[in-house]
């Protein structure tokens, strides 16, 4: 199969449509579920190192086991996706991102952690939390002298 034929079988209507209409729900899906998932997780979520996946694999219950199986493999699938968007029409760095957060990856919460004490970034997720009722996330940098 030469490069021709690849190219042409790629940005045919057959492969355009599925990806346009999966690119379109993924850009909604992350627009409804970031909102949806800040306002869910507790305050303190960012003050304290999170237990290794090991070990809150082995204290989780049988469902809470599959859920966590099931949110990496979701994340993998994200980022697999992504990699491909990157190459076809699609949010590509976008999916991307929002497998890595799903993953459960080594030092993934300390990452997290120094993007979220960003003073944008916490004013942004202050104000977002602030409209649905919730506390403002807090940080070991928070607690009194």
């Amino acid at each position: 199969m030469d490069w021709q034929s690849i190219r042409d079988t790629l940005f045919s209507a057959e492969v355009m449509i599925p990806v346009t209409l999966a690119t379109l729900l993924l850009v909604v899906a992350s627009v409804a579920a970031v909102p949806f998932m800040v306002v869910r997780l507790p305050a303190d979520y960012f003050s304290e190192p999170r237990p290794p996946l090991a070990e809150r694999f082995r204290a989780a219950s049988a469902g809470g086991r599959a859920l966590i199986v099931l949110k990496n493999l979701g994340g993998a699938l994200l980022v697999i996706l992504g990699v491909i968007m990157l190459f076809v029409p699609g949010q590509g760095l976008l999916t991307i991102l929002f497998g890595l957060v799903l993953l459960d990856l080594p030092r993934k919460h300390e990452v997290e952690r120094r993007i979220v004490a960003r003073p944008a970034i916490r004013n942004a997720l202050t104000k977002l939390r602030a409209r649905f009722d919730k506390e403002p996330f807090t940080f070991h940098d928070d607690a009194p002298d």
